[in-house]
């Protein structure tokens, strides 16, 4: 996929919240010939409603065990929960946030007095020598998407880096989107390294994919050997000249799995958000969380897979990184984790030291994980955000026809933390003040 190749580094804007007034109710009950503890409760009472109209209560444990598994992973024994905003529908793999479209009523207005003509938002570039334009960016969505998610939302997103029981994904749907959104890029002839940008783009779609991201970590670029492929948004569109670029699927896997790349850190976090989606609705994310397919697994081949690496190759191109074990030990959490490499009609498998065994369980392990998935059919005004530490997934194939009007996702990665510190292997200082390496 083509990018936009930028820089950006971490600067905290100040917090934007909502509160609750409650001088007005004191007030009103000033001098009422009522015992204390009836003021009280008649206080209690009332902020509590008010309270509930702004935010919403954490899903229980017995809801969401109640997330029974049906056709499309959603639970019929867990239905929708829906605020005066945000309708909100458990899932064994997806969470997923509905926002009423009233909410955003004046949106456009609002943005556009952020975002000027002439704002870091229409050109920043990491080719720049000064960065400050990418910087303000960020920044700048970071602060007006603040300003119009639903706390519902926002409490979601910003639990999600540290939750380990919270949602592996979140699907936000009824985002803004630009009013005049251009055809969908053929991906070699924009965003190419030393090509200037003229296009404007979607800066709408660009800053709430900016603000999201921001709020779960630090937006970043993993390190790619093709300097086209190194970028902090990625265009996930078809290729010029080679439609079938997409007629295939995508086979289950995680970004940057960190046993098989080994250089590279691994993402936390990838968000997407649809510009325009598939219009024949072949194309869809199928997610998986990964605790959830371990657990669902075979015992003899989830103890299989904890001791024979698996090493996966090209024909003719060599390994696809180095031999892994599929289920391993979290150093940090002491959890198990799941590596699974991309897996397409060539790829080829083999176990240095568990032979046909130990691929026969890697291949049950993927038709398990489509068993399972979650299928999400990305369409306009909706981010997907996936936690890459904590879920695989895959794409199933669709048939683009080149006329403007296909397929277009963009996309960018996150880390909650690009500093090295004890145990976590990111090379921070490597990566500022530039983070394309």
């Amino acid at each position: 996929p083509a990018v936009r190749p930028v820089f950006i580094t971490e600067k905290r804007p100040d917090e934007v919240g909502h509160s609750v007034g409650t001088s007005g109710m004191l007030q009103g009950l000033q001098g009422l010939p009522l015992a204390l503890p009836m003021v009280l409760l008649a206080v209690s009472g009332a902020i509590l409603h008010l309270c509930q109209r702004v935010t919403r209560a954490q899903p229980t444990d017995q809801l969401m065990a109640m997330a029974t598994m049906t056709g499309d992973r959603l639970s019929a024994a867990a239905p929708a929960q829906t605020t005066n905003r945000v309708t909100v529908t458990p899932g064994d793999h997806v969470l997923r946030l509905a926002i009423d479209p009233s909410h955003f009523d004046g949106f456009y207005d609002s943005w556009h007095a952020s975002f000027p003509e002439g704002s870091s938002i229409y050109n920043y570039s990491a080719l720049d020598r000064e960065p400050r334009a990418t910087i303000d960016a960020v920044d700048s969505s970071f602060i007006h998407t603040m300003r119009w998610l639903p706390p519902e939302v926002m409490k979601e997103v910003l639990r999600m880096p540290f939750d380990d029981e919270g949602p592996a994904a979140i699907l936000i749907s009824g985002l803004p989107l630009d009013l005049d959104v251009p055809p969908t890029p053929l991906i070699d002839t924009l965003h190419r390294v030393g090509d200037a940008w003229d296009e404007k783009r979607v800066p709408i779609a660009e800053s709430l994919l900016f603000g999201i991201s921001r709020a779960l970590g630090i937006p970043y670029a993993p390190a790619q050997t093709n300097p086209i492929g190194r970028g902090l948004i990625r265009d996930m569109a078809p290729v010029s000249d080679v439609v079938s670029s997409c007629s295939s699927d995508l086979r289950m896997h995680s970004d940057y799995p960190r046993l098989v790349t080994t250089r590279h850190s691994e993402p936390e976090f990838l968000v997407l958000f649809a510009v325009r989606g598939d219009r024949t609705h072949q194309a869809r994310t199928q997610i998986v969380n990964s605790r959830k397919l371990m657990d669902a697994m075979d015992p003899d081949d989830r103890r299989l897979l904890r001791s024979c690496k698996i090493q996966a190759a090209l024909p003719g191109q060599g390994n696809l990184g180095a031999a892994f074990y599929p289920i391993s030990t979290d150093g940090a959490t002491g959890q198990p984790h799941l590596t699974m490499i991309n897996k397409t009609d060539e790829t080829r498998f083999t176990s240095p030291d568990g032979g046909a065994a130990a691929v026969a369980a890697y291949d049950r392990l993927n038709q398990l994980a489509y068993a399972l998935a979650d299928p999400v059919d990305l369409q306009p005004g909706q981010c997907l955000i996936m936690n890459n530490t904590r879920l695989i997934h895959a794409r199933s194939a669709f048939a683009p026809i080149g006329d403007g009007e296909d397929r277009w996702i963009i996309k960018t990665f996150v880390s909650s933390d690009v500093w090295r510190r004890p145990g976590t292997g990111k090379p921070g200082e490597t990566w500022y003040p530039r983070l394309l390496v």
